[in-house]
């Protein structure tokens, strides 16, 4: 019984020992998986909204601005249509958008173009919400560090400015992501590493058994 009880007890330190260290090693792996994820769609959503604003044309942004939609729907179709090549290029964007800072408060911008809109959005106010990345992109490319809600949904966002020929920023562009579309690539990093650490226990357990037979036959 002395014998057997001691076998007992470093079958159970082994497991203890592997549970918590194969635990840690995957609790670490999924962070990281999960952070490098979000990041990757973060700097997809940089890069397409760095080309919206290199495609479109600063002048034509301002005059659309400018005369609030009055007789310039033709530039305004016409800026819609380059974002919409750079929505097409990236399945991943549910919509892209220009803003301009608001004359009247800092913690506004206006609409100008929408490609999910017509003319009739120019203008029309958007409250930033305390969300410091749509101020931070009149100075450069930047995304949103956590998914961001508004009275349109729950997004992932990247933004970039738009620069006239000085080199002033006079606009940015807004790409969004769905927020399903991000926690749906979270849950799938979620179970590939729930599949991994079974597989991993899985053989740990015949390792213990193989162990208890070795301690069993030890003589």
């Amino acid at each position: 019984m002395s014998r057997l009880s001691i076998r007992m007890k470093i079958l159970v330190v082994f497991m203890s020992l592997f549970t918590v260290a194969l635990g840690a090693l995957f609790y670490w792996f999924y962070q990281s998986a999960t952070q490098r994820t979000t990041e990757n769609l973060q700097q997809s959503l940089i890069l397409s909204a760095s080309t919206a604003a290199k495609l479109v044309d600063a002048d034509e942004v301002m005059l659309v601005s400018d005369s609030e939609g009055e007789d310039t729907e033709a530039e305004y179709e016409h800026l819609a249509g380059q974002l919409r090549l750079v929505k097409e290029a990236n399945p991943k964007v549910a919509n892209i958008y220009i803003m301009v800072p608001s004359p009247d408060t800092e913690d506004e911008l206006l609409f100008v173009v929408d490609v999910e809109a017509d003319i009739e959005i120019v203008g029309e106010p958007y409250a930033t919400g305390g969300q410091s990345e749509l101020l931070d992109a009149f100075n450069g490319p930047v995304a949103s560090s956590t998914l961001q809600e508004d009275e349109y949904g729950v997004w992932l966002s990247g933004f970039a400015p738009i620069k006239d020929s000085q080199g002033q920023s006079v606009a940015i562009v807004g790409v969004d992501m769905p927020a399903q579309d991000v926690i749906r690539t979270q849950n799938q990093i979620k179970a590939a590493s729930i599949v991994a650490f079974l597989a991993a226990y899985a053989g740990v357990f015949l390792a213990a058994g193989y162990l208890w037979w070795v301690l069993r036959h030890f003589r």
